[in-house]
């Protein structure tokens, strides 16, 4: 063969898909129906801090400074070979500290105790990688 074949093959196109944000009212909405859900946190997080899923799911328990009320983005989950993997963020811009409201930092500390009992709970199937927002077993 003098040239590939695969070159002449024009691939089809991505569509793309419009996003939208929450208004106001749906994301109260949101929020009223996930209190007490075991991943309020996560939610209350995504809305007031903007963290995507990824940076969401990766964020680890010494990534957030309850003192000076933030949190670093050091990791991300990404789905890589069919398997969850924790990475650094794609870009240097995505490293990053953010400001954390006072609400979401007792909802983080609220989540800390759940996540202890969930530990004792689970006890030797639990897999500690200091995560936030870990499965149900770690």
């Amino acid at each position: 063969m003098h040239r590939s074949a695969a070159k002449s093959v024009r691939p089809p196109a991505m569509k793309q898909v419009e996003r939208r944000a929450l208004g106001v009212d749906e994301a109260k909405r949101l929020l009223d129906a996930l209190r007490g859900h075991r991943l309020e946190a996560l939610y209350v997080c995504a809305l007031t801090v903007g963290l995507c899923r990824g940076e969401l799911l990766g964020l680890a328990w010494s990534d957030i400074d309850f003192d000076a009320g933030t949190q670093t983005v050091r990791q991300t989950v990404q789905r890589a070979g069919g398997r969850l993997q924790i990475v650094a963020p794609k870009t240097e811009p995505s490293r990053r500290t953010v400001p954390v409201p006072a609400r979401t930092l007792a909802l983080f500390r609220a989540h800390r105790r759940q996540q202890a009992a969930d530990r004792l709970a689970a006890g030797e199937r639990w897999q500690d990688h200091g995560l936030v927002f870990p499965s149900r077993s770690g």
